[in-house]
């Protein structure tokens, strides 16, 4: 796995990130988070042995940006019941080779202890119009969200289709799941693919040569 380092965007990441988490479910501390969602165990910390079997499971709809995390960062998911219910770790427990229990699973991604990605993803029974609106409504901060056009969206690792007026926040619906992120961490996984690509269509033009001497 290719790893590319980028000290200026990721200094800037965090700074950005630091200064909307008054406002703002992404940009919050992990301590702030878990202190929310932990509470009266509201939800709970999915064990690293599940975690690993969720983020490789072949339904996740972002896997694309595992190779493109800037270094040091940290990856969380949590389960909660999408009934009024305290929330278990037997609750984990599912019939089969599904590994997403029924209810809701919230990966979130830390950088230096601030959330900058949070995906949103409902089991059991399709997300609605209105969870995924309540959801929006809790992230909008002091802003207001805007539908965006895929046409009129800058380029984009994770793509979306949803950002904040104050263009702090960026979301993207993907079947069941619902993604929110930093678009300062989508600007360091977006300059660290074209390094990537840079550096194969490089190395390909170099092998070019040899490959076909002889003909």
């Amino acid at each position: 796995m290719l790893k590319f380092k980028r000290p200026v965007q990721v200094f800037i990441l965090f700074t950005l990130a630091a200064a909307s988490a008054a406002t703002a479910r992404i940009g919050e501390t992990q301590s702030e988070l878990e202190g929310r969602m932990l509470k009266n165990r509201t939800a709970v910390k999915v064990p690293a042995r599940n975690q690993e079997v969720m983020l490789a499971d072949r339904s996740i709809p972002y896997k694309h940006i595992y190779a493109l995390l800037p270094e040091g960062v940290e990856q969380v998911i949590y389960f909660k019941p999408a009934e009024a219910e305290a929330a278990a770790t037997s609750d984990l427990e599912t019939p089969g080779r599904n590994p997403f229990p029924d209810g809701w699973t919230v990966h979130v991604i830390y950088y230096n202890g601030r959330s900058v990605f949070e995906a949103y993803r409902r089991a059991g029974a399709p997300m609605s119009r209105y969870e995924m609106e309540s959801i929006l409504v809790l992230n909008k901060g002091d802003s207001n969200w805007e539908r965006v056009d895929a046409k009129n969206a800058a380029p984009s690792v994770i793509g979306y289709n949803f950002q904040r007026a104050d263009k702090q926040v960026l979301a993207n619906k993907k079947g069941g799941t619902l993604i929110l992120f930093s678009p300062q961490l989508d600007a360091v996984m977006l300059e660290t693919r074209q390094v990537a690509n840079a550096e194969s269509d490089q190395e390909a033009q170099e092998k070019a040569p040899d490959s076909v001497r002889g003909f």
